[in-house]
């Protein structure tokens, strides 16, 4: 059973680290009020979070090292993440705005 505890956790941590790639890129972007909330941009070319993430992994950069080497998979876990962020707006600052 801690192998799938253990897997999980790993999997977390490599999506974050694939969002932090794309917020470094410009293409996800941290709430300023709520920055646990990542809103995704009008931008649909990933093609800057790719060549960063790889330029990390080719100067052995330290965030991206949970990924080992394997350029495959930190690519398909920044697109997850891109597609999966919210659109532009945050939930809490909607509602904050709308009470």
């Amino acid at each position: 059973m801690s192998g799938v505890l253990n897997r999980s956790m790993e999997d977390q941590n490599k999506w974050d680290v694939a969002t932090e790639i794309a917020i470094r890129a410009g293409i996800l972007q941290r709430c300023k009020n709520h920055p646990d909330t990542v809103l995704g941009t009008d931008d649909t070319d990933y093609t800057d979070a790719y060549k960063l993430g790889n330029h990390l992994i080719s100067k052995g950069d330290p965030l991206v090292s949970i990924f080992k080497d394997d350029r495959h998979e930190m690519t398909n876990k920044v697109q997850e993440a891109i597609e999966s962020a919210g659109m532009g707006y945050c939930p809490s600052c909607a509602k904050w705005a709308s009470e």
